[in-house]
C-alpha cells in the first residue's frame, strides 16, 4: 500500500510541471534596400534588458522596432517615425529558421484555424506604434485530444545558426524589405515544477 501511495504521489508531482525556454540571441545584422544608408542614415542596433526580459532594438530614420523572442513567437513594437502612414503586408513576411527554411507567419488577431488564409495588411499611422507578433504557421498544429499546439520558435539544433525575420514595410506605395538576422547563441531549457 505504501509503495502504491508513493507511486501515486510521485506521478502527481511529475505531472505538475512545465518547460521554461529562454533564448540567448544576438541581433547581428539588419539588411535593408541598398540605397537606404545614403537616404535614411546609419542604422542603430542594440540589446538591452527590461523587466528581466532581453530585448533587441533596431532604428533608422523611418522605423524603430523592438523585438523579444518568447518560447513560441517573436513579439515586437514597431514605431513609425515618418510623417506618412506605413503598411505591413503580412502575407509577404516570413521567419527563416536556422536550417534555412522560409516559413509563412501569422500575426496577432489571426485565428489558428485561419493560418493559411490571406491576411490584411496592418496600417500604422504617422508617428505612432503597433504591438504585434510573428508566429510561424509550420509550428502550429491541432490535436484532437490536446487542441491547438505551438512548437518552440527555436530549438537546440539552431544553436550557432541564424534565425531571420523578413518584415516588409510599405511606405508611400514602395515596399522596403527589412531582414533581421538573429544569431542563436544558446537555448536554455529548464523543467519547472509546482
Amino acid at each position: 500500500m505504501k509503495k502504491l501511495l508513493s507511486l501515486l504521489f510521485t506521478a502527481s508531482v511529475l505531472s505538475c510541471s512545465y518547460t521554461l525556454i529562454n533564448y540567448d540571441l544576438s541581433l547581428s545584422e539588419v539588411e535593408r534596400p541598398a540605397d537606404f544608408t545614403e537616404r535614411y542614415g546609419k542604422p542603430v542596433i542594440h540589446k538591452f534588458s527590461e523587466n528581466d526580459t532581453t530585448k533587441y532594438q533596431f532604428e533608422d530614420s523611418l522605423i524603430r522596432i523592438t523585438f523579444t523572442a518568447n518560447t513560441k513567437q517573436f513579439e515586437f513594437i514597431l514605431e513609425n517615425k515618418t510623417e506618412h502612414s506605413i503598411k505591413v503586408p503580412w502575407d509577404e513576411a516570413a521567419i527563416i529558421g536556422g536550417n534555412g527554411a522560409s516559413m509563412r507567419v501569422i500575426h496577432s488577431g489571426v485565428k489558428y484555424i485561419d493560418k493559411e488564409k490571406p491576411q490584411s495588411p496592418s496600417v500604422i499611422a504617422k508617428n505612432s506604434h503597433k504591438f504585434d507578433l510573428l508566429c510561424p504557421v509550420d509550428n502550429i498544429s491541432f490535436s484532437g485530444s490536446l487542441g491547438w499546439m505551438i512548437a518552440p520558435l527555436i530549438t537546440k539544433a539552431d544553436i550557432g545558426q541564424t534565425v531571420q525575420v523578413l518584415l516588409p514595410i510599405e511606405i508611400n506605395g514602395i515596399i522596403n524589405e527589412y531582414l533581421f538576422r538573429f544569431k542563436v547563441n544558446d537555448v536554455l531549457v529548464k523543467e519547472m515544477y509546482y
